[in-house]
């Protein structure tokens, strides 16, 4: 399957599960459903990978990258991206993703020297007017300007783009397959649950329990399209494809977003959310043209 197949197919389970994701990260946290979407998606790739012929031999080398991968990327900024969620929207926030191509960019060229054309960076200012727009819409409705989601938000985005780069860097040492690395990868967000469950004192059992068997059905199906079907396309994508493009092809990604989102809320979408598109498709055609 293309590349850009993958990238498309990940962004449409990305925009789907990112629905469940704000509900139960307004509901409950979004560490904890972080530590949920990571943790059951690691056991469904597991039992994938047992059921179609078991683990195969690897090197530490690989293996503790894609670790160190999922630790950064899916265990630390995953929970800036559903905080993200949980105040903006996930249309919004995948918006604002849109700075991801320039972060993996920059990395991707320093990594793997591939091809950086300084005229990418035109679009940063498309970009920022589309962070503007969304301050001025806070700024509206609340009389606060709220930049502080916005960097939030790109925290999420450039950690989750160092998550990249460290996947692609493992690939290349290593012939491991995309159900194995993702194993590798929710292991390391494992890791990292461990220690944030100490540091911010969550109490993850005890939340789970007082799920009735719908909403753990609900979380659960989420988790598969939203986390294992997502991240099964998208390390498909990156492990061939043009890894700054990979990421651009965010803007599939919006639209799926936006359009679950108005459809679960029965509304247009507001002028707000139009103007900042707009912008957003001129920064997406620079990305484009320039690569």
């Amino acid at each position: 399957m293309p590349w850009y197949v993958y990238a498309l197919l990940s962004n449409f389970s990305w925009g789907l599960g990112s629905q469940f994701y704000t509900h139960y990260s307004k509901k409950i946290s979004p560490i904890w459903m972080n530590i949920f979407k990571g943790s059951f998606a690691g056991i469904l790739f597991a039992l994938t990978v047992l059921l179609t012929g078991g683990f195969s031999a690897v090197s530490w080398k690989p293996a503790t990258l894609f670790m160190l991968s999922g630790f950064i990327g899916l265990g630390i900024g995953d929970i800036f991206l559903l905080k993200s969620f949980s105040v903006i929207g996930p249309s919004r926030t995948i918006m604002i993703s849109a700075f991801a191509p320039i972060f993996v960019g920059i990395m991707s060229f320093f990594a793997f020297g591939q091809t950086l054309d300084s005229s990418k960076f035109i679009s940063i200012i498309f970009l920022i007017a589309c962070v503007f727009i969304f301050a001025l819409e806070n700024y509206r409705q609340t009389s606060k300007w709220n930049f502080k989601i916005m960097l939030i938000a790109l925290l999420g985005v450039f950690l989750d783009g160092v998550g990249v780069i460290i996947s692609r860097t493992a690939f290349n040492a290593s012939s491991l397959g995309l159900m194995e690395a993702n194993v590798y990868r929710c292991l390391g967000a494992v890791i990292s649950f461990l220690i944030i469950t100490r540091l911010f004192k969550v109490d993850f059992f005890g939340h789970l329990r007082q799920f009735s068997k719908k909403s753990l059905l609900i979380v659960s199906g989420g988790t598969f399209v939203g986390s294992y079907l997502c991240l099964t396309f998208y390390l498909g994508a990156i492990k061939t494809g043009h890894l700054a493009t990979v990421s651009a092809m965010v803007t599939t990604g919006v639209i799926f977003a936006a359009m679950f989102e108005c459809l679960l809320q029965k509304k247009w979408p507001s002028k707000y959310l139009l103007g900042a598109f707009g912008f957003f498709l001129v920064a997406i055609y620079v990305l484009f043209k320039a690569g």
